[in-house]
């Protein structure tokens, strides 16, 4: 579409402030999904501050933008660049970190039943 003066480009957001998780896996858009309380926090980017980078992009004339806070960033950089680092940094210490977090989420509720 270049010919015609019309580009396009590939955006790549990461984890977003928005109310898309309240209706997760629900079959009506109006019913609020019941476990939203449990899901992970992230550092969150504000939608203002992404839809900023994305007009930014589309004024630079960019192909492709990746959207998104550190630790996310560097993640993807590793698993664009280096597949095999990222393979063994993800099984050795992402598995670990989520099996500590969720641990710790069964540890505090027994905590608080007592």
């Amino acid at each position: 579409m270049a010919e015609h003066n019309i580009h396009v480009q590939t955006v790549l957001p990461g984890p977003v402030e928005s109310n898309l998780a309240l209706h997760y896996f629900t079959e009506n858009i109006n019913d609020e999904h019941k476990g939203t309380q449990n899901l992970p926090k992230l550092e969150m980017m504000s939608t203002e501050r992404c839809a900023k980078l994305m007009a930014t992009g589309m004024a630079n004339n960019l192909d492709e933008v990746w959207i998104t806070e550190n630790p996310f960033l560097l993640m993807l950089y590793m698993n664009q660049y280096f597949p095999n680092l990222y393979r063994w940094f993800s099984k050795k210490f992402l598995m670990e970190r989520i099996g500590r977090r969720t641990k710790d989420k069964t540890s505090s509720s027994e905590d608080k039943k007592s």
